[in-house]
């Protein structure tokens, strides 16, 4: 029984040592080169002997990083096939002859232009122009909505989280901490569990997964994408941190409480206009940035936001969903949004005083104006109400909507003393939410 077992054992580990040969047979690595360094490894040039292709490859420790995570982050990635997803080519353990059974390789597409997050530092004190901003967020929309259809929540999207080919597409990366919905009987998805994990990055996590209550993942991505596009157009974070811990979180609770812009609010709490931003852009953030993630847009509305909606010869670059085809033909928002994005209405508030344009409608998902809605129901047919008055109405959130007993914002949020802020011994004078590269972080709540 012994020899069986001992036999047994020593063949898993030949089999394990001929794969790793097999696996720097087929794939080179130029250690003399590294892509970028991290706490758990780095990353190196590789070429694959076979097709000539070059590669990058990402040399990770297992003695700092658990390999049951390594290895679950590469089935995401070998289960995802899209442009803007990074493309797993192989992945194993290293080999014992050479002492690298600690080390685990994963050889992935080369994106070889950097990450978005320098496209928007190197720019200095100008902002990304838009027609830039759009292409790249056109892409991850494209991604992200892929993982989406695959049941895949990101859970850690950041301008560093994306990676740029030298012709500039996208390439989503790092699904370290990303969550997949298991499917019902009937092969639907199925979100009804409220995942419990804090993570992400600081700056781009939305309130919901910070406050630990509870939340949906895919709501969850909408809100980071809505910073990242934001940080692009304005070189800064709209929040430090969404809770109660950065003294602008109660101040944008109130703000959209009041149905305020979120664009124009944020920019007027540093005594600057928005006015650069069209006002069709400006409406998307609002939509993208509610704290309410019961409020806030989903992806497949900001898909088909006249801002970002693809042109008829960018879709099937896209590899957009079939299920979302075809995508109806928009119409620019009405024109009164103008003034919210220029801030040009005047008053002792400034800015802050400008209400975010009541153009949209809560019709789209069966709700009544201002009570909670489902985000997973979705019509992509039903986006633009053709039959208003007044011309068509683009149908996503309600920010002008007033609070009911269900919003997300808590009774306890404001202070009694209006224009007064809860968290008094702050200054409010502080520094812009620069731009930095920021360290995931995640733990669990039960």
């Amino acid at each position: 029984m012994l020899d069986a077992l001992s036999s047994l054992f020593i063949s898993d580990k030949n089999k394990a040592e001929e794969k790793a040969d097999e696996l720097f047979r087929r794939y080179s690595i130029d250690t003399n080169k590294k892509y970028g360094e991290g706490g758990y490894g780095a990353t190196y040039p590789a070429v694959d002997t076979v097709t000539k292709e070059k590669l990058a490859v990402k040399v990770i420790d297992t003695r700092r990083m658990k390999l049951e995570s390594i290895v679950r982050e590469c089935d995401f990635l070998t289960s995802l096939d899209h442009p803007n997803i990074i493309k797993i080519k192989a992945h194993g353990l290293g080999r014992k002859s050479a002492n690298e059974e600690h080390l685990y390789y994963i050889f992935m597409e080369l994106a070889d232009g950097g990450e978005l997050f320098d496209q928007v530092i190197d720019r200095g004190a100008s902002t990304m122009p838009e027609d830039v901003a759009r292409g790249f967020m056109l892409q991850l929309v494209a991604g992200v909505l892929h993982c989406h259809e695959r049941g895949v929540a990101h859970r850690d999207l950041k301008l560093e989280n994306v990676l740029l080919t030298k012709a500039g597409v996208v390439k989503v990366i790092d699904f370290g901490l990303s969550y997949r919905y298991p499917h019902d009987a009937n092969g639907e998805l199925d979100r009804s569990l409220k995942l419990k994990d804090v993570c992400g990055s600081k700056s781009y996590a939305a309130p919901e997964v910070l406050g630990g209550h509870g939340y949906d993942g895919f709501a969850a991505d909408v809100w980071s994408l809505g910073v990242s596009l934001f940080a692009m157009l304005s070189g800064f974070f709209p929040l430090d941190e969404a809770s109660p811990k950065d003294w602008r979180y109660t101040k944008l609770m109130r703000a959209q409480q009041l149905g305020l812009s979120t664009t124009v609010t944020v920019f007027g709490w540093y005594k600057r206009t928005c006015g650069h931003l069209t006002s069709s852009v400006v409406h998307l953030l609002d939509g993208m940035l509610w704290m309410d993630p019961a409020r806030r847009m989903t992806l497949e509305q900001v898909l088909v936001h006249p801002w970002l909606r693809p042109k008829l010869e960018e879709i099937d670059g896209l590899a957009i969903p079939p299920r979302l085809l075809p995508l109806p033909t928009p119409k620019p928002a009405p024109p009164e949004a103008a003034k919210a994005a220029s801030g040009s209405s005047t008053g002792a508030s400034g800015a802050n005083s400008v209400r975010a344009t009541p153009v949209v409608s809560t019709d789209l998902i069966g709700a009544s104006l201002g009570t909670v809605v489902d985000q997973g129901a979705y019509d992509s047919r039903n986006l633009i109400d053709f039959g208003a008055e007044d011309g068509p109405a683009f149908r996503c959130c309600n920010p002008a909507a007033p609070a009911t007993a269900t919003s997300f914002f808590p009774e306890d949020s404001f202070d009694d003393d209006e224009g007064v802020d809860v968290y008094r011994s702050l200054d409010l004078n502080a520094e812009l939410p620069t731009l930095t590269r920021q360290t995931a972080f995640s733990r669990r709540r039960e």
